[in-house]
Order: C-alpha cells, then sequence, then structure tokens
C-alpha cells in the first residue's frame, strides 16, 4: 500500500481509468486503477471534482456500499485508488490490500 499525505486528487479520467494527484510543490502522481474509490469518511463529501459521477467511480459510505464493491472486486480488480484516508478510508485500504489489490491513498491533509 502506499500512502500520499498531503496531496489533493485534482481530476479523474474513468475512460483512462486514472486519479491524478497533486501534491504540496505542485507534482503530480498520475495514478492508474481498476477499482476507484471515494472513503467519505463519517460524513459523505462529494468532492467537486470532474468524472466524479461517472462509471467506475464509487462512493463508500454505507454497508451497501462495501458490498457492491465486493462484488466488483471479485470481478476481478487488481488496482484501486482511495481518496480520503479517514476511517473509512483506510479501513478499506486495508481490506482491499488483504484481498490483493494494490492500493494507493491519496489525502489532502498533511497526516493521516
Amino acid at each position: 500500500m502506499r500512502l500520499l499525505v498531503d496531496h489533493d486528487a485534482t481530476s479523474i479520467d474513468p475512460v483512462e481509468r486514472r486519479v491524478v494527484a497533486t501534491g504540496p510543490t505542485g507534482d503530480e502522481h498520475k495514478l492508474g486503477y481498476d477499482m476507484l474509490v471515494i472513503g467519505t469518511g463519517a460524513t459523505p463529501v462529494r468532492p467537486p471534482l470532474p468524472g466524479i459521477d461517472l462509471p467506475g467511480v464509487h462512493l463508500l459510505h454505507t454497508i451497501d456500499d462495501a458490498r457492491h464493491l465486493h462484488g466488483i472486486i471479485d470481478d476481478g480488480s487488481r488496482r484501486a485508488v482511495l481518496i480520503g484516508a479517514g476511517y473509512v478510508g483506510t479501513e478499506m485500504a486495508d481490506a482491499l490490500t488483504h484481498r490483493g489489490l494494490d492500493v494507493t491513498i491519496v489525502e489532502m491533509a498533511p497526516a493521516v
């Protein structure tokens, strides 16, 4: 698992299956994924990102959201990018890692 703290997710491209994250010095990371999970935490936040409502982008807030993602993982996903390193996002990253996925977390705060 790789953790990018003090980074902002600046765009989502579901066609290319890529998230662009920008670091504190302006450095950009293009992160490929098979599944994108946006970990909203206790209070759902839908960040104003282009592409957030497109197919292949999933919000995680409820147990039903988690069940839906479980089925997607079973369909062969190998990589995931999670936006948000709150409790739910961090737990999901751990679970996905244990399921064998290559996981990257993007967090805008300087620490988790």
